[in-house]
């Protein structure tokens, strides 16, 4: 009962701090003394390695966190590896939105290991921020057995 408490408790604090966070962009987001902190937004990530084997996809949620005051549509770009594709491509999260999934595919020939995957999100007024995550290829069973006859 005790171990199944603290697998549960454990499984808690995971999900609670797994996502890595962008420092503020928007409005409000600038060096001035007069800064609108309710004008801003951060864009966050996975904090872990997204697994994709080579030929598949893995779905991933990019959220939004907003200030008070910001109600902006945010376009979002990612930096990809060669290899590496992102679904959909109208890349937006809208006004009111604070939560958008993806879906990353790794091609056959995309690179095995951990890559970077830069995401940008750009306000329609004030400065864009970035934050970065890794996906992780993985090579796919079909690939292992082909090499293992080789």
């Amino acid at each position: 009962m005790r171990s199944a408490f603290l697998s549960i408790l454990t499984a808690g604090v995971l999900a609670l701090g797994c996502q890595k966070e962008s420092s503020q962009g928007g409005p409000g987001a600038t060096k001035d003394a007069q800064t609108d902190s309710t004008n801003v937004f951060t864009v966050k990530v996975p904090k872990t390695a997204v697994k994709v084997k080579q030929g598949q996809e893995e779905k991933v949620a990019i959220s939004i966190n907003r200030g008070k005051a910001f109600d902006q549509t945010i376009k979002l770009t990612f930096d990809l590896p060669k290899g590496v594709e992102v679904t959909p491509s109208d890349a937006e999260v809208k006004q009111g939105q604070t939560q958008r999934e993806f879906s990353f595919k790794a091609n056959k020939d995309a690179g095995l290991g951990a890559h970077a995957v830069k995401v940008t999100g750009t306000p329609e007024s004030g400065p864009a921020t970035s934050v970065s995550f890794s996906v992780h290829v993985i090579e796919d069973e079909a690939s292992k057995e082909r090499s293992k006859k080789l």
